[in-house]
């Protein structure tokens, strides 16, 4: 079963920017990251305590405080079957970018530790507030891997890589990527670097794995 732990930056947004992704995306559990300062936090703590377990992380101003207490808090959280999905609509500045570069980072050690058969995920969403609001999303991937990240572009723009707007399956995959790279490895390697790539990307709901006699991919953005 899916774990989905919501990193709300607080920022001047308004409270339906802060919340909207909890009813969007599931929430089994939201951590906020707060500035003593802030005037917005009482109205978005105010309405989460009606809907779902949360705790407040205090930060102090610039990048350093948010970046240490971040990594601290998104490397307890990461476990097998983890996605965490930040909110990176709420105008909060350098704190959101420590968040971004936290989960980053965590997401790398964490599979480095877990590289046979553990799954965490993580994605940013922003939110565009109307009387029904609209969002568009962004996964994090391995971006440290030309592999992974050719993978990515591939399944992200399948209408133009690989003549298809639907999923494609592995096979398809391989050969738009021995397009990109017709120098590299094999299709063996290929496969085991797939497998890799798709532990960064389980649960994420960016990530479309269609289970057919053979599964089909597609990331959606």
């Amino acid at each position: 079963m899916v774990k989905m732990i919501h990193f709300i930056p607080v920022g001047p947004a308004t409270c339906q920017v802060h919340v909207a992704g909890i009813p969007r995306f599931g929430a089994d559990e939201v951590v906020l990251f707060v500035n003593p300062q802030s005037t917005s936090a009482s109205a978005v703590e105010k309405h989460l305590k009606k809907e779902v377990s949360y705790r407040t992380i205090y930060l102090s101003d610039g990048y350093l405080d948010p970046l240490r207490k971040a990594n601290d808090e998104a490397g307890a959280c990461m476990v097998n079957g983890t996605c965490i999905a930040v909110n990176v609509s709420t105008n909060s500045g350098l704190m959101c970018l420590a968040i971004e570069d936290a989960i980053r980072t965590q997401l790398y050690y964490f599979h480095r530790r877990n590289f046979r058969g553990a799954y965490c995920s993580a994605f940013r969403y922003m939110v565009f507030p109307s009387k029904k609001p609209t969002f568009a999303v962004a996964p994090f991937w391995n971006i440290f891997d030309e592999t992974h990240n050719d993978i990515f572009q591939i399944l992200a723009d399948t209408e133009n890589l690989a003549r298809s707007k639907e999923p494609i399956g592995l096979n398809r995959l391989w050969e738009s990527y021995s397009l990109l790279r017709p120098e590299e490895a094999s299709y063996e390697s290929f496969r085991k670097t797939f497998r890799g790539f798709k532990q960064w990307m389980k649960n994420n709901p960016c990530f479309v794995e269609q289970v057919h006699k053979s599964p089909r991919y597609k990331i959606i953005l």
